[in-house]
């Protein structure tokens, strides 16, 4: 009932929509020191079907002082994330400063997903795959969920 209402909400948002810019309004005003970015995601895979999310990131541009710096920009927060009309979804937060102190630079991600319809057919390669297996009651036999979270930091 889920997957349906999804797959329900992304095509009524993709029937919709009107051509627009490619990036929607900023959250911060013009003439803000601070520059964002967001938008919509909305896909289709053969895989997974219809899938929706978005991103959103946040720029700290370097100073007048930092130019000389190797580094495209002082910090950079990333929010992206998506789910699907099959149950996958996956959320990752990143948090990038590779000139927000002198001579240091800082990274931090997390990210948790969840992936179903990935390819399964048992252990080693003497495994067969028999077709009977795969019946209305169970139409993805063959097929495994992949789950996955990690925090994972850097100082240099």
């Amino acid at each position: 009932m889920i997957r349906r209402a999804v797959a329900i909400a992304a095509f009524v948002l993709v029937a919709a929509a009107a051509p627009a810019a490619a990036q929607l309004p900023s959250i911060f005003p013009p003439g803000s020191y601070i520059v964002d970015t967001w938008y919509p995601k909305i896909f289709w895979t053969s895989r997974e079907g219809f899938t929706a999310g978005g991103y959103y990131t946040i720029v700290l541009p370097l100073r007048y002082e930092d130019y000389p710096n190797p580094s495209p920009y002082r910090m950079a927060l990333v929010l992206d994330g998506q789910a699907s009309a099959s149950g996958s979804r996956w959320i990752q937060f990143d948090a990038f400063a590779p000139s927000f102190v002198r001579d240091w630079r800082f990274r931090l991600t997390f990210r948790a997903a969840r992936a179903n319809r990935q390819n399964y057919f048992g252990i080693g390669n003497t495994t067969t795959y028999d077709p009977a297996n795969v019946t209305n009651q169970q139409p993805f036999f063959y097929e495994i969920q992949h789950l996955r979270t990690y925090l994972r930091g850097e100082v240099q």
